[in-house]
């Protein structure tokens, strides 16, 4: 049983009243844009959500018991665990571009002696934070250390407003490489992996991905990062499988999948996940959001504008979290 950690939500509201009146003027905005409900039917759900939103009614989740996502909630969307990854466009780019991305992150990790490593054991293997046995292995412990280190990285606690970070491992560490935050190009990093930041960025402009976050993912042997929710029913999250993925439990829902190399896994993370490393390498994925394939057009451009209005008015936690229906 997955004891459910509210991840990223408010323990402080910060001004609710505010951001439910922006929300309702920007509901204004969409119906005089793109027609009222009762002329577009495609408009009917984002309409329910706004209720939501404005705090006319509490949100009414279809799996209540295993999806809640703590910001957006879009009604009648149809859902599922985990997604047939072949059926999208950006797995065929990613699985094709995995050669070029590979090459990019191992320039990343350079001092951590992984190639080495890979002649040698077709592995990278890291040492559990309680086993001091390295069986005479010292490259074990360069690699944790070096991960440890890295600057590159930075160790996740989750995107939510200060005052309601939480930590995301219950053991283990859990470090990111950001290529977007919070819709936010990280000019840096991008400069440090143009080649996969190219085809990140071509796969936004023809709209397969949010850009929210995309980023590399990477968890030490034995980690486990805490049961928690995504922000919105709206998108996907896909997992492309860059190194060390073989023993590594992602469970979203009821359901249990292995993350696999080379391959992408694609789950609705509004449903409460957690995932479990059981292996002994250092794991890392790509990772990135997609729009929910079921929705409608008209949602996707209306919500997308939604967004963009948001920067001129609240920060971006703000805007994904201070309106939390379960704080």
């Amino acid at each position: 049983i997955l004891k459910f950690t509210k991840c990223n939500c408010c323990s402080k509201m910060t001004d609710v009243n505010r951001i439910r009146t922006w929300f309702s003027n920007e509901w204004d905005w969409i119906v005089e844009k793109y027609g009222n409900p009762e002329e577009n039917v495609n408009l009917k759900r984002l309409e329910e959500m706004f209720k939501v939103l404005k705090g006319e009614k509490e949100p009414e989740y279809e799996n209540i018991m295993i999806q809640k996502p703590y910001g957006f909630y879009l009604p009648n969307l149809p859902t599922k665990e985990f997604w047939d990854a072949s059926e999208f466009h950006v797995t065929r780019v990613l699985e094709e571009s995995y050669p070029i991305i590979k090459e990019e992150l191992l320039n990343l990790l350079e001092n951590y002696n992984i190639e080495q490593q890979e002649e040698n054991e077709d592995d990278i293997v890291v040492n559990d934070d309680n086993n001091n046995n390295n069986d005479g292995n010292d490259n074990d412990n360069d690699v944790e250390d070096a991960f440890r280190k890295d600057e590159n990285f930075i160790v996740y606690n989750g995107d939510g407003l200060e005052d309601d970070k939480t930590q995301m491992t219950s053991k283990g560490l859990w470090k990111i490489f950001y290529f977007y935050r919070n819709f936010v190009r990280d000019e840096e990093n991008c400069l440090k992996c143009p080649k996969t930041t190219k085809i990140l960025d071509t796969l936004q402009k023809e709209g397969h991905i949010l850009g929210g976050m995309v980023c590399f993912s990477s968890i030490l042997p034995k980690t486990k990062i805490v049961a928690h929710t995504g922000p919105s029913n709206m998108r996907l999250t896909c997992h492309l499988g860059m190194m060390g993925c073989k023993d590594v439990d992602i469970r979203v829902g009821r359901t249990t999948k292995q993350y696999i190399n080379e391959k992408c896994v694609i789950f609705d993370d509004s449903y409460i996940h957690a995932v479990k490393h059981r292996g002994d390498e250092l794991r890392i994925t790509l990772m990135l959001d997609i729009w929910h394939p079921k929705m409608h057009p008209v949602e996707i451009q209306a919500f997308s504008q939604v967004m963009l209005h948001s920067a001129s008015a609240m920060t971006p936690d703000e805007f994904f979290h201070s309106l939390a229906p379960y704080k």
